[in-house]
């Protein structure tokens, strides 16, 4: 009875910390792809995207047993994390708040596929230390997990695994049990080639996001010196997985990629018992969660008339601005076009299931990005298009959007308007 009411316990305290956070555009792509899959899409062959399909296929739950809301996929995750966090209370006791006001710091971390992975290290740490009966598998299993999810991080964090397991073949065999099935699921659906194209032969113009934040990359490096000072002296190869696991950070060396980077690293830090860091990692999470979560609230809104987005917090203007987007939709009666980053939320908003021309950020659509390009000519060739370009395609404001897609509308179709909000209007039809 104890363990339950922890658990729930638990499971409340991460949604109601969460109910703080605001839901980005990162969080919206993440919930669209299970969104897509819980609709029939096959993920690489009717949608894009470049993380594994396991979290996106394991999120589609929800959203088939309850329909489009995002609160439902938040719950599940919320129950999922709650699991993971009663092995971390049992090891750490009351100061697994601290991590969970540390993992809150991200935009919505409920909907979050880094957070997720992150979890999931800590739990092959807590495993390794255990060195149970079956933890060796139970680790090859959460490792396929994460491998099938975020393939950089995987792949090293496998390597390690496997070198460092007694019995190499049991744990080649469990990661299997993950891998194979969702292999067998992309190859008879005909979307393996897609998936190798998106996710491994198309990554190196991903490189092109690349970012840095200062102060982000000097947290991240003072505290993986201080790891590697430590492993120096106790050689635990949990250093070694945490150290590895902050390929996390490429190419998007930002806060929202550092939290779940550093959430390792904290657990292990605590466990060890270094009351100094505790102390540290204690303030900094209350001081980080109160300036970024409590003080931002003015600045965002509940929405309480929007179908997915329903009792979720979201940045001041957002749901006003989809209504406007869907009245000024209704109104064409022509294929469009949304080269916009917001046109996932939009057509989720929408009932309508996005496609590989709804996330064209760099990096996204694999090797033949052209291919994208050249088939809307011919799509369009005898019916009539609309194309909306994005107002920050016409500024300086960084994005990641590919701007090959913009300057084929400008040069092909024929402006037609500026929308409110400064997005530009085009169309194939004087």
């Amino acid at each position: 009875m104890k363990k339950v009411l922890i658990y729930i316990f638990l499971a409340s305290s991460i949604i109601i910390l969460n109910s703080f956070t605001i839901v980005d555009l990162d969080n919206i792509w993440a919930y669209g792809f299970s969104y897509n899959i819980s609709n029939g899409l096959i993920p690489y062959k009717d949608f894009n995207m470049i993380i594994g399909p396991a979290y996106s296929l394991i999120n589609a739950i929800p959203i088939k047993l309850f329909g489009n809301y995002l609160y439902a996929f938040i719950f599940f995750d919320a129950l999922i994390y709650a699991a993971i966090f009663m092995f971390i209370y049992n090891k750490i006791g009351k100061k697994c708040t601290y991590l969970m006001l540390l993992m809150c710091i991200c935009n919505n971390p409920l909907v979050n596929y880094n957070i997720f992975c992150s979890l999931l290290l800590i739990l092959i740490i807590i495993l390794n230390d255990d060195n149970k009966k079956y933890s060796n598998i139970i680790m090859g299993v959460l490792m396929g997990l994460i491998l099938m999810t975020k393939h950089n991080i995987g792949i090293l964090l496998s390597l390690i695994y496997i070198l460092n397991s007694k019995e190499k073949l049991k744990s080649i065999i469990s990661m299997l049990v993950i891998i194979i099935p969702i292999i067998l699921y992309l190859t008879l659906n005909n979307a393996l080639y897609n998936y190798i194209d998106l996710c491994f032969l198309g990554s190196n113009s991903f490189i092109s996001n690349f970012n840095i934040n200062v102060f982000v990359l000097i947290i991240v490096l003072l505290l993986d010196c201080l790891l590697l000072y430590k492993y120096r002296f106790e050689k635990d190869i949990a250093i070694l997985y945490i150290i590895l696991f902050q390929i996390i950070l490429f190419p998007l060396i930002d806060i929202n990629h550092m939290i779940p980077a550093i959430i390792p690293i904290c657990y292990y830090l605590i466990y060890k018992n270094n009351k100094n860091f505790l102390i540290i990692i204690g303030t900094i999470s209350v001081i980080m969660f109160i300036m970024l979560r409590l003080f931002d609230i003015s600045n965002t809104e509940i929405i309480k008339d929007n179908n997915y987005l329903k009792y979720l917090r979201t940045d001041k203007g957002i749901n006003n601005y989809i209504k406007k987007y869907d009245k000024y939709l209704n109104k064409i009666d022509k294929k469009v076009y949304l080269f916009i980053n917001e046109a996932y939320m939009i057509k989720i908003y929408r009932n309508e299931l996005p496609d590989f021309y709804d996330l064209i950020n760099n990096g996204n659509l694999g090797t033949k990005e052209d291919k994208y390009i050249n088939k809307i000519g011919k799509d369009c060739r005898n019916k009539k298009c609309t194309f909306i370009l994005d107002h920050r395609y016409f500024s300086n404001t960084k994005m990641q959007y590919s701007k090959k897609f913009k300057d084929y509308i400008i040069k092909n179709y024929y402006y037609v308007e500026t929308l409110e909000h400064d997005d530009k209007v085009y169309t194939n039809i004087k």
